[in-house]
């Protein structure tokens, strides 16, 4: 406490000190607060379940197509729950939108279709009711809901008599049998009802090669996934044999806890290890700073030293203060972090869920420990440096400058030019990569385009005809609008993440001899004049039009990726393919139920131009248009597009009131711009490149701060060198020389560290860039360049303020 007493005392006396040194570990110790937050929140927080390594996700996997994370059918999920014993349970779900009735307007709500116990697997029980019975996986007995805490709260005010009563979704009633506990967020938490998964008999939903659920179990303790995968590879072979469409296919788990990590942890690690280095640099001139001051207190040192006070009492007691800087470092950084998180919050991309960041006892436990392993660390050598130097002599002989202490300091401004040398040129590639990345045209125009997602139930619009009535009556609403000059429909929307796969075949190509052979492309069904509203261009034959109605000839588009498939050499146009495997592929159950036993013939008439559909990273795949009048699978949503002369965002209001004279009991989904969906293509190489340039400026900035005060100390030391030397003739620029020299030598030689480190650690962020090497001579040359611009501006004070030197004040003491 003693210590603590005079440590204050100390820093108070020096009050130009002591605010350089905390506002410089704040910047150090605030940035990495923020960003350990955010590490701790997505990376190293597990699941909020009981024995959360045990949860896994099962994927459909197709080795030969090189595909790993496949959805599953509804009868594969039933054989995997039936067959596989290495699992405690298991259940399927699927997400969606679903329209909740409300005595003024319709809301949306995100729902999740669940099969089997969801509860069970997730070990968690109602707080309110009970769980989904399973006969209530039939479809007619079905109508059951679990609400969310926050529905019960806004909906019902937490009335526990909320069991039994009726919430309409979708235009049916269902009846409420549990809420669901606070700590569920799976598998995102902005989920509101939970309804039991049924297909209606005879519905495409419900067949194996419809593939549109996501599994979820819980392993039996003591089997480890090597033991799980393998029994998933023994089910997988069995249904290879038994059925048809399963050819090819394989399963795989993967724990729950890895799938939401994707493949976040490596940007995420280079943004932990770039506010270690600007923490490392911050702690840097904290040193300096200690060693300057230490210059100042030989005397008081000599005097404790003379009055009985020992070498060890001396070390703690400057270790104290060292420590104490830190500790309040800390806090205010702990300040800036806070402050500074909705920003980061704001910044962060979709799939980067910083729901659950935040500021916690673990995060500040980090805090204070950083703080105070940063003090003792850097705090540590300057104590014994001038602990040493306190003997009765250093009273005298105070104003002599030790050769050693000059090398250290001079040794911590290398450090801290090479580490932010390393900084810069992972900013500089991320930037690079970034420009780049913006650059790739999108093969569309998503300039003053409204996308607005309307979800189709399956009970209301089972038939072709009735999406295919719907969305012509709400076309020809948005189409009158007097500012929208183009309107359409697509399902599903480019760049929103999802796909629909089918396979394809050709008219009069040799077939595969195996299922797995057939070719993949991505369907897109689409009606009115969505190429238009999208800038899509006919590069060859024409689009759809009003002709290509449900009664007339099939047909089809193909993007350029597809044509250049399918048709290498040939002219596209006037050829037909289907959207399906040859027939003989198919068991006969499903052969039965395709009219006249074959897929429908489709002719292509045009191809358009490529878009890049998962965003610029990723080249066009092949995909396939479809008229929304011909199509006979249900779709279980349209995002229209309007095309506008002025701002898109004003016509929300009136396509609200359009959907509503069209069918009241439907509410909107997500309404976005296309611009906004292009923007968050891009946002995770966005969020790692602004923030590393963020943390790079930031180690610039404190690494130049560094030079400059060393510099300046080091004049400071040499006055009597540079009066000397002007007394005898040098001039203003030799002297100026000197010190640019010597500044120069220490910038020079970081430099050169800070480039072999770079060549070394960049290649740690070669998977993040697009189209830049991590070895980029032009990121390089630009950093050496800019960074030597600046140490210059850094240097250049100190040097001028060696000019200055009168030598008649400086040789006087002599």
């Amino acid at each position: 406490m003693l210590d603590l007493r005079h440590a204050l005392r100390a820093l108070r006396r020096t009050p130009g000190f002591t605010l350089t040194a905390i506002l410089s570990l704040a910047l150090g110790l605030g940035a990495t607060n923020a960003m350990f937050a955010v590490v701790n929140g997505v990376l190293l927080r597990p699941p909020p379940y009981a024995e959360p390594d045990r949860l896994v996700l099962v994927w459909t996997t197709s080795p030969s197509r090189n595909m790993t994370r496949l959805p599953s059918s509804e009868p594969d999920f039933r054989d995997f729950r039936r067959q596989a014993q290495a699992f405690e349970e298991i259940s399927a779900y699927s997400t969606g939108d679903h329209s909740l009735q409300t005595a003024e307007v319709p809301e949306r709500v995100r729902g999740l279709s669940v099969a089997g116990d969801m509860l069970k697997v997730l070990k968690v029980h109602p707080a309110l009711g009970r769980g989904f019975l399973p006969e209530e996986e039939i479809f007619g007995q079905h109508r059951v809901v679990l609400i969310s805490q926050g529905l019960w709260k806004r909906r019902f005010g937490k009335d526990p008599a909320v069991l039994g009563k009726s919430l309409n979704l979708d235009g049916q009633e269902h009846t409420i049998v549990g809420v669901l506990p606070p700590e569920v967020d799976f598998p995102r938490p902005d989920v509101t009802v939970w309804v039991p998964l049924a297909f209606e008999p005879g519905q495409p939903q419900s067949s194996r090669g419809n593939r549109s659920l996501e599994i979820l179990g819980r392993l039996r303790p003591g089997i480890t996934m090597e033991r799980a995968n393998k029994e998933l590879e023994t089910i997988s072979r069995r249904l290879e044999q038994e059925h048809s469409e399963n050819s090819g296919l394989s399963a795989t788990a993967l724990s729950l806890h890895e799938y939401r990590v994707g493949d976040l942890s490596t940007g995420l690690f280079v943004l932990m290890g770039s506010v270690a280095f600007v923490l490392l640099i911050a702690c840097a001139n904290l040193a300096n700073l200690l060693l300057a001051r230490g210059g100042a207190r030989r005397k008081e040192m000599a005097i404790r030293t003379t009055l009985g006070a020992t070498r060890g009492r001396l070390v703690r007691q400057l270790l104290t203060e060292s420590v104490l800087l830190s500790v309040l470092g800390s806090a205010v950084g702990t300040v800036l972090a806070w402050v500074s998180m909705d920003g980061l919050l704001a910044l962060a991309p979709n799939e980067l869920s910083l729901v659950g960041v935040v500021l916690d006892l673990r995060v500040s436990a980090f805090a204070l420990a950083v703080a105070v392993i940063t003090g003792m660390i850097f705090g540590l050598v300057p104590a014994l440096r001038l602990s040493g130097d306190a003997l009765a002599g250093a009273i005298r002989e105070s104003s002599i400058s030790s050769p050693s202490g000059n090398r250290l300091r001079a040794s911590l401004v290398v450090a801290e030019v090479a580490l932010t040398v390393m900084l810069l040129v992972g900013a500089g590639l991320l930037l690079r990569s970034f420009q780049r990345l913006i650059q790739v045209s999108p093969g569309l125009s998503a300039e003053r385009v409204l996308t607005v997602s309307v979800s189709l139930p399956s009970e209301k619009f089972s038939k072709p005809a009735q999406v295919s009535s719907f969305t012509q009556q709400l076309q020809e609403r948005f189409t009158a609008f007097p500012s929208v000059e183009s309107s359409g429909a697509i399902f599903p929307l480019p760049m929103d993440g999802h796909s629909w796969k089918v396979p394809c075949s050709v008219e009069g190509r040799p077939e595969p001899e195996k299922l797995e052979d057939v070719p993949l492309v991505d369907v897109r069904v689409v009606s009115g004049e969505l190429l238009r509203s999208l800038g899509i261009s006919v590069m060859k034959g024409r689009p759809f039009g009003p002709e290509d109605g449900p009664d007339s000839q099939r047909v089809v588009l193909l993007n350029q990726a597809a044509a250049r498939a399918f048709f290498p050499d040939e002219e596209p146009v006037g050829k037909r393919l289907w959207t399906g495997p040859p027939e003989h592929f198919l068991p006969e159950d499903i052969l039965s139920q395709l009219p006249g036993h074959a897929f429908p013939r489709l002719t292509v008439v045009g191809v358009v131009k490529d878009v890049r559909s998962q965003g610029p990273r990723m080249p066009a795949i092949p995909e396939v248009y479809l008229p929304v009048t011909q199509q006979d699978d249900p779709v279980p949503g349209l995002v229209f597009t309007l095309k506008s002369a002025s701002d898109p965002v004003i016509l929300i209001p009136l396509v609200r009131k359009a959907l509503a004279e069209v069918d009241p009991a439907l509410t909107l989904g997500e309404v976005k711009t296309m611009e906004a969906w292009m923007e968050g293509s891009v946002a995770q190489p966005r969020f790692y490149a602004v923030l590393l340039t963020l943390f790079a400026g930031l180690s610039m900035a404190l690494a130049m701060v560094g030079v400059g005060g060393v510099m300046g100390y080091s004049v400071s030391q040499r006055t009597r060198e540079f009066g000397i030397r002007m007394a005898i003739g040098s001039t203003a620029q030799q002297v100026m020389g000197l010190v640019f020299k010597r500044g120069f030598l220490w910038v020079g030689s970081g430099l050169a560290l800070g480039l072999v480190g770079a060549l070394s650690l960049t290649r740690v962020i070669s998977s993040l860039l697009f189209n830049v090497s991590a070895v980029d001579p032009g990121t390089y040359a630009a950093v050496v360049l800019g960074l030597a611009t600046v140490a210059g501006l850094s240097i250049y004070l100190p040097a001028r303020q060696a000019t200055r030197v009168d030598p008649a004040t400086a040789l006087r003491p002599e």
